[in-house]
């Protein structure tokens, strides 16, 4: 989060202070973004299926 914003330049000054390298900042947004997206696609799998579970009740 805190790297966001930043410019090349300082990017580069952050990587360094903190021992990192760019492609693991690059690796590591892209984890997080595939982790979300699970957290959504999960959220809408178990909306349906309780919505398709309430059916057969109700009827």
């Amino acid at each position: 989060m805190a790297s966001g914003a930043l410019n090349e330049a300082e990017l580069g000054e952050y990587c360094r202070r903190r021992g990192i390298y760019r492609e693991q900042l690059v690796v590591w947004r892209e984890v997080c973004a595939r982790a979300n997206d699970w957290e959504r696609a999960a959220s809408t799998r178990i909306a349906r299926e309780t919505r398709d579970d309430k059916k057969p009740i109700q009827q």
